[in-house]
């Protein structure tokens, strides 16, 4: 039998249209209808076609009724409002299709359309500055159920997570983790606004000095550029471990973490991608900064490469 209700429904609709010497579009849409009342699947071609049939889009929908081939699928057709096509489906043809669905088990809707395609989607990639909130679970179920989505269709399909763990935000990171860990430590200073306001940072400084109290205090007794740089690394790993595990239990699982300091400025990607832009003619010069012509690959503004 015919699974593809949609398809099949289509092609019955096309047949009637050409029965009845009306128009026959190119696709023909089938919707599930917002009342049940309005049978399983309802279309407005009728209406669509009224003016180039030259008839009333009652009159259209009434003849493709009168012209609609047998099918086993379809238990009655019946013209509404203005002109809407609801189609009643069998009870024996859902049942069978029901039983169906139940063989094939958890390969239902699979097939190789996708086969030979290769797809890397990155999705979530929230910054590793403190828990995940509830737009990244929007994001883990979009992208996952996409993945998923893909995967069924035959395609190969690489899940990537982005940690953007290096730059100005993982040293804003370390300075609030420091005067966090500071205030629970009883000295008298203050959070600047520019750092992060977070109640979780105090969970964290609490949790770090309940655990080792003598390596902070070791910690915050080193020089400050080394200070920072371990308490940024340290916080960015924490952070992300208990992103890890979050998505874990949601069920959104990536096949490959990528992180931005490791991975890709150690590698010298920025700086390689940059004299590729370069020996192609794709940047210039201008107030001391190195700009891509990016309009020439679809954006709508020249972008900031490297700042003076």
């Amino acid at each position: 039998m015919q699974l593809n209700i949609t398809d099949h429904l289509a092609d019955a609709l096309k047949e009637a249209l050409n029965r009845a010497g009306l128009p026959v579009p190119e696709s023909v849409f089938w919707e599930v209808p917002r009342e049940e009342s309005h049978g399983d699947y309802a279309t407005n071609v009728a209406m669509t076609l009224a003016r180039q049939a030259r008839r009333a889009p009652r009159a259209v929908a009434e003849a493709i009724v009168a012209h609609f081939p047998e099918t086993p699928a379809v238990d009655r057709l019946e013209v509404a409002g203005p002109g809407f096509l609801n189609v009643f489906l069998t009870p024996r043809w859902c049942a069978e299709a029901l039983r169906h669905i139940l063989a094939a088990g958890a390969g239902y809707g699979t097939s190789e359309a996708g086969k030979g395609t290769r797809y890397r989607l990155e999705f979530v990639s929230a910054n590793p500055t403190g828990p995940l909130v509830i737009v990244n679970a929007r994001a883990a179920a979009v992208g996952d159920a996409l993945a998923r989505i893909l995967r069924s269709l035959g395609s190969t399909v690489e899940a990537q997570y982005y940690v953007n763990d290096a730059g100005n935000q993982v040293l804003t990171l370390a300075r609030s983790v420091e005067i966090r860990l500071r205030q629970e430590m009883g000295e008298p200073v203050e959070l600047p606004p520019e750092c992060y306001q977070g109640e979780y940072l105090i969970d964290l400084a609490r949790d770090w000095l309940a655990r080792d109290p003598a390596g902070v205090r070791a910690l915050l007794a080193l020089p400050e550029r080394e200070r920072l740089e371990r308490l940024g690394r340290r916080a960015v790993e924490e952070f992300v471990t208990a992103q890890r595990r979050v998505l874990d239990a949601y069920g959104t699982v990536f096949d490959r973490w990528v992180h931005e300091a490791a991975d890709v400025r150690a590698a010298g990607l920025p700086e390689r991608a940059i004299e590729a832009l370069a020996a192609a003619g794709h940047t210039y010069e201008q107030d001391g900064a190195l700009w891509f012509r990016s309009p020439e690959a679809g954006d709508d503004e020249d972008r900031v490469l490297r700042k003076s």
